[in-house]
C-alpha cells in the first residue's frame, strides 16, 4: 500500500516483470502488515520488509525482514554484524562466513526492549486476524466515504484496492483542521489533504464524529 494515495500495489505483476528482467525484488509492507493479509511466500518476492510502528501496533524501534528461503544463500549482505556470522563465538573476523538463510542479514546485538513491545503488538494483531481487521477497517471507510463528497477525496477510494486510510481535502482546510484538533481527532497531512487511518480498535461512533466535524467544511 502506498502511503500517500493509499492504493494497493499490484505486487504479483511487479514481481513478475522484475523477475523477467533479472532483478531481485524487495516489497515494503510497512503500510500493509497488520491492516490486511500479507502473504510473503506467495508474493514471489525475494525480500519482504516491514516495521512494527504502524498497523502492527508494536511501537518504535523494531523492524523485520523476511527472506525467501529459496534464494537466501545467493545474497551476501555488505552490512554484517555479530549474528551474521555462521559461528559468532569463533571470534575470528578474518574467517568470516555468512550464516545460513535469513540469519546472514542479522546485525549486532540488538536493543531488546523494542522487540518486547513489538512482540506484544504482533501477538494482538495475530490474535485478531488480518482478514477480520481488514473487513472491519474497510467497512468503517465505506461508512465515512458515504458521507464525504467524492471530489473531496484525494486518496484511492475503491474498496479492494485501497489500504486502511483515506485523505480528504476540505474546502475550508484550516477551519477543518482546527475543528478536528478541538475535537481531539488525530490526523496528519498528506498531498494537501488530511489523512485519517482506521484499525481494529476504531469504532463506528468515532467515524460518525469525524464525519460530523468534516461535514461543515467539505
Amino acid at each position: 500500500v502506498f502511503s500517500n494515495r493509499g492504493v494497493r500495489a499490484p505486487v504479483s505483476e511487479i514481481v513478475r516483470r522484475a523477475k523477467a528482467a533479472g532483478a531481485s525484488v524487495v516489497v515494503d509492507v510497512a503500510q500493509s502488515a497488520g491492516a490486511l493479509p500479507v502473504e510473503a511466500q506467495g508474493s514471489g518476492a525475494d525480500f519482504v520488509a516491514g516495521t512494527s510502528i504502524k498497523y502492527i501496533c508494536g511501537g518504535p524501534g523494531a523492524a523485520w525482514l523476511w527472506v525467501n528461503p529459496e534464494g537466501a544463500g545467493e545474497y551476501a549482505p555488505a552490512d554484517v554484524g555479530w549474528f551474521s556470522h555462521e559461528d559468532p563465538f569463533e571470534f575470528d573476523i578474518g574467517n568470516f562466513r555468512y550464516a545460513a538463510g535469513a540469519d546472514r542479514f542479522r546485525g549486532g546485538t540488538p536493543s531488546v526492549a523494542p522487540y518486547v513491545v513489538a512482540r506484544a503488538g504482533a501477538d494482538a494483531i495475530g490474535a485478531a486476524g488480518p482478514a477480520a481487521i481488514e473487513a472491519h477497517s474497510q467497512r468503517l471507510l465505506d461508512r465515512l466515504l458515504a458521507r464525504v463528497p467524492a471530489e473531496a477525496v484525494l486518496s484511492h477510494a475503491k474498496r479492494g484496492e485501497r489500504g486502511a486510510g483515506v485523505i480528504i481535502r476540505p474546502r475550508l482546510f484550516d477551519a477543518a483542521r482546527a475543528a478536528l484538533r478541538e475535537e481531539g481527532i488525530a490526523h496528519d497531512e498528506r498531498m494537501g489533504g488530511l489523512r485519517f487511518s482506521v484499525h481494529l480498535y476504531t469504532e463506528e461512533s468515532e467515524i460518525d464524529s469525524l464525519a460530523r466535524v468534516l461535514g461543515a467544511f467539505v
